[in-house]
């Protein structure tokens, strides 16, 4: 058997070499853009939870397995302005969100009849916080129809989302973020 020359080893060194990059870069840009990204708090809406300019990492890959939560803070496409927000779920599809008196109660049915809750916020909002709707005085409520979720800032007159431009689609949410 002849002797295999140092050009060969270096070539297949190289090769090597040339491979592992390769597996690592797609490795790197298959789990960047397809399971967890990383972003940055733009404006006060979270807060106190957030702050502006906060930074935080979003599992694209969890709802595929597991549908949202109430209470989960996620990332959505806001298409009005055509950029990633973070905001927290409050309704699911199928209730009815109803803002009355500064709070937000929740309507839905347990399979025999109907029943209203008041959301318990205090783990998260400080305390009189009022959940007021944009524009009208009084009492308005949100029926999510199926694939439909209603999100609410922590910064609650501070923030712009389903008051204003109504529940979201579950085609909108990009992630659930994890805090840093």
């Amino acid at each position: 058997m002849p002797p295999i020359s140092s050009w060969k080893i270096f070539e297949r060194y190289l090769g090597l070499i040339t491979k592992m990059i390769g597996i690592f870069l797609f490795s790197f840009i298959f789990i960047r853009f397809f399971i967890v990204s990383s972003s940055e708090i733009n404006g006060p809406s979270m807060e106190p939870t957030f702050v502006d300019e906060d930074y935080f990492f979003v599992n694209r890959f969890i709802y595929l397995f597991v549908p949202p939560k109430r209470y989960d803070i996620i990332q959505i496409i806001n298409l009005k302005e055509k950029k990633h927000i973070v905001k927290r779920i409050i309704g699911l599809p199928g209730e009815t969100v109803i803002l009355r008196g500064g709070s937000v109660y929740i309507s839905k049915n347990n399979g025999s009849a109907f029943f209203t809750e008041k959301l318990d916020e205090s783990s998260y909002l400080p305390p009189y916080t009022l959940t007021l709707p944009f524009g009208t005085e009084g009492v308005v409520s949100y029926y999510l129809q199926d694939n439909e979720y209603f999100v609410l800032g922590d910064n609650r007159n501070n923030s712009i989302d389903s008051r204003e431009y109504g529940p979201i689609l579950r085609s909108n949410i990009v992630g659930r973020v994890i805090k840093l």
